[in-house]
Order: structure tokens, then sequence, then C-alpha cells
């Protein structure tokens, strides 16, 4: 299937998520922080016009997401802002999430090597 994520290196019961909005259309993927072996990994969730259709936070427990990251990513799943336009997202996106995201491509396979 198109739209399967596949980590390996963790076991199910060591995954945390949350998803705001809806989990349709395109995957670009990308890491929450610098460091990619401790950062939760985004999903932003994009439809035909590149609009923000939500946002997937998944994490190991070990190193989850923080309260302000969470609420960025609440914020930038309720945006519906267009994924492609700089303009739209420099507003509620936090600048470190700004180029990550802007450059994100739609993958269908993670693992502890990338993320």
């Amino acid at each position: 299937a198109d739209n399967v994520l596949r980590v390996k290196g963790l076991p199910v019961s060591g995954l945390e998520f949350k998803l705001y909005g809806s989990a349709l259309g395109e995957a670009r993927i990308f890491a929450m922080r610098k460091d990619v072996k401790e950062s939760p990994l985004a999903l932003v969730w994009v439809d035909e016009s590149a609009t923000i259709v939500g946002f997937f936070v998944l994490s190991s427990i070990e190193h989850p997401p923080t309260s302000d990251e969470l609420a960025s990513a609440q914020q930038i799943a309720e945006s519906r802002a267009n994924a492609e336009d700089p303009d739209q997202m420099m507003r509620g996106v936090p600048k470190r999430w700004l180029k990550p995201l802007m450059d994100a491509k739609a993958s269908g396979s993670v693992n502890m090597k990338t993320w």
C-alpha cells in the first residue's frame, strides 16, 4: 500500500503516536529535532493541492515529543497551510521545522538509520 510506514529496530510497545487532523493524502516525513536518533518522527499529511490536512507524531517512549512540539504539530494541522508556499508555512511553523518540512518528500520506509 502507498500509505504504509515501516519502522525497524523498535518493538511496537516502545512506540507512541498522536494524530492531529486526518491521515489522508501524501505523507511528508521529517525528523522533528536535529538529533535524528532522539527525534520524534513527523508525518505531515497533504492533499492533492499540497494543503496540510494532518500531522502525525511517532516517537519512542525513550524520546517523547515535548508539549511545545505537540502544540506546534496541532497548530500546523489546523492551519490548512499550503506545504509548498513558504509564506504560508512561516506562520505557525517552528523555525527549526520550516526547512525540513519544505524539503520533505513522501516515503514509505523509515528505519533507525534515518530516524
